[in-house]
């Protein structure tokens, strides 16, 4: 009768640990690994400005030598698209960090209609060195009247 009741104890408590395990938001389960000397990256979901028809992601990279992160960008519409500001970021080991080059304001980054397109490499890179990345991007337009933050999930560079 005990062992019954032990197995019917650990049967009980085997999806609290599965739920546990597979739905826990901790950085391991988003993460992607980069092994030393191989390419990588992660991308968030897409957010929607207009509709359907402008679209971005927030991307970590990394390759052999550099880890940057960028803005990726999609245009369905007939027209081109000019958000009014994009700012690319980055966070490394849970600190936030400004790239200065990673910011065009009034409109003056441009995604061409029914096209896709990315903010450049060089505008956010650093020298790659083992760390947990993500990409911290914020976008606003004003038609309509828009301003959202992605992150993408963790790139663990080794």
């Amino acid at each position: 009768m005990k062992s019954w009741r032990r197995v019917m104890s650990k049967l009980l408590v085997l999806p609290l640990a599965i739920v546990g395990v597979v739905g826990s938001p901790g950085v391991a389960s988003a993460a992607v690994t980069v092994p030393p000397g191989a390419a990588g990256h992660t991308c968030s979901e897409y957010q929607y400005v207009n509709g359907l028809q402008h679209y971005w992601q927030a991307c970590a990279w990394a390759d052999y030598r550099y880890v940057w992160f960028t803005a990726n960008f999609g245009n369905t519409g007939s027209s081109d698209w000019r958000p009014d500001t994009v700012y690319v970021n980055y966070i490394k080991s849970g600190v936030s960090y400004t790239c200065y080059l990673g910011w065009w304001q009034e409109g003056s980054f441009n995604v061409p209609a029914n096209s896709v397109t990315s903010t450049p490499r060089s505008a956010c890179v650093l020298t790659r060195v083992p760390g947990a990345y993500a990409a911290d991007v914020h976008i606003n337009d004003s038609n309509p009247n828009y301003g959202v933050t992605a992150h993408s999930p963790t790139l663990q560079v080794q």
